[in-house]
């Protein structure tokens, strides 16, 4: 089944927005990063601040919407739902190979970010060495963060058969997330448990808002990314199944 997904996914050139949203993350901070080159003076760090801040606030959510409504798009088409509507445990198979073939694209779209923000800082920053080996790991741990995103936007598609509504629901969460990340006390805190707060979260466990140097990856923040994931996926994985074997549909 995953490998159907793969080739579906394939078929649908969605490679092609894995390759261009993380490019345009890269475009966008490193215009900022050499806009102000009095206050980002810290080499690797500062680049990589400005390039996560916008990938993380925007470009992977959105990425993730597209992709996921895409992976459904055809689902949709004909009578392919109804076939495929037959128990539980075909419910869970079908929504963790689309879980998978979708991470699959996200880790692309990761190296993508990490390899063009290198190629932006060695060819037009004159940065020397490669870049710390944090951020690599900090965007593979954004892959984690992910899987609730992907769940609940695989619950969106599929509730509302429609390619444009899941996405625009994610510009409505983008908003909600950043709403979070500004909210004072313990209502910050609940961004936690919001799957676009978390995504955007996972990119900023180091001090990326300032590119300070010698900073390291909050590793209790890690743990707490980690449990709320575990947390959020089995919540959007029982609401999947309910609905996948439940819900009628026309």
């Amino acid at each position: 089944m995953l490998r159907a997904e793969l080739l579906k996914l394939r078929r649908s050139h969605l490679w092609l927005i894995a390759i261009v949203l993380p490019l345009l993350a890269v475009i966008t901070g490193s215009i900022n990063y050499f806009s102000n080159p009095g206050a980002l003076t810290h080499g690797w760090d500062s680049l990589f601040s400005q390039v996560l801040l916008f990938y993380g606030m925007f470009y992977l959510s959105i990425g993730v919407a597209v992709i996921v409504a895409a992976a459904w798009r055809m689902e949709h088409q004909g009578s392919n739902y109804t076939m495929l509507r037959t128990n539980t445990r075909r419910a869970v198979s079908l929504i963790a190979a689309k879980t998978t073939a979708v991470s699959i694209l996200i880790l692309f779209m990761q190296l993508i970010l990490v390899i063009g923000t290198f190629v932006v800082g060695v060819t037009f920053a004159s940065h020397n060495g490669a870049p710390p080996l944090k951020y690599l790991v900090l965007v593979l741990i954004s892959i984690v963060a992910a899987v609730p995103l992907v769940l609940l936007q695989s619950v969106l598609s599929m509730y509302l058969k429609s390619f444009a509504a899941p996405i625009a629901w994610a510009f409505l969460g983008l908003i909600i997330g950043i709403a979070f990340s500004f909210a004072p006390g313990w209502i910050r805190d609940l961004g936690w448990l919001f799957p676009y707060s978390l995504v955007s979260r996972s990119l900023s466990l180091i001090s990326v808002a300032t590119g300070a140097t010698g900073t390291s990856i909050d590793m209790g923040s890690v743990v707490t990314i980690f449990l709320s994931s575990a947390v959020l996926a089995g919540v959007f994985l029982i609401g999947f199944v309910r609905i996948f074997t439940n819900r009628e549909y026309s």
